[in-house]
């Protein structure tokens, strides 16, 4: 936001003093900044910020964006599964299974991100009393294509289920 007010203060200079052409220019540059962080906000950061385990500073980055539903469809699909892990992270089963489902209806990007999501959902739906469901989506999070880090955390939540069955 700051290298747009620097944008747009050059370009109200330039055009002060009587150029049109570079002015028009740095106000176009500043529209496109403006437009791309309406549009995605702060997910990506937030997103490296959750790979790396720093919970807070995800929430911070996820507080800052004002209008999640003007995000596009990836981002806020991101946007509602990192909201959803926040949730996990405080016990707040309900919560997070409402943003998992958000998310399952969007655009998540690869099929590992769709199989986490499930698989998250799964245990989510687990903690509310939901086993059945909970089985449904662990299996759906079977199915699709993931990643060795995905897969263990499959194995978990289908611990889980069993240890809740008995």
């Amino acid at each position: 936001m700051l290298f747009t007010a620097v944008c747009i203060g050059f370009a109200v200079y330039g055009f002060v003093d009587g150029q049109k052409i570079a002015p028009a220019g740095l106000l176009a540059c500043a529209a496109l900044i403006g437009y791309g962080y309406f549009r995605y906000g702060t997910v990506w950061l937030a997103h490296r910020a959750l790979r790396a385990g720093r919970m807070e500073r995800v929430q911070a980055l996820l507080d800052q964006i004002g209008f999640p539903n003007r995000l596009s469809s990836q981002s806020r699909a991101f946007y509602e599964m990192m909201r959803g892990m926040l949730a996990c992270e405080r016990d707040d089963w309900a919560t997070a299974r409402d943003h998992f489902y958000r998310a399952l209806e969007l655009d998540l990007r690869t099929a590992n991100n769709r199989s986490l999501v499930e698989c998250a959902l799964a245990e989510a739906l687990l903690r509310c009393g939901e086993p059945v469901a909970a089985r449904q989506h662990l299996e759906s999070a079977r199915r699709h294509d993931h990643k060795p880090d995905v897969e263990t955390a499959i194995g978990k939540v289908d611990q889980l289920i069993g240890t809740r069955a008995e």
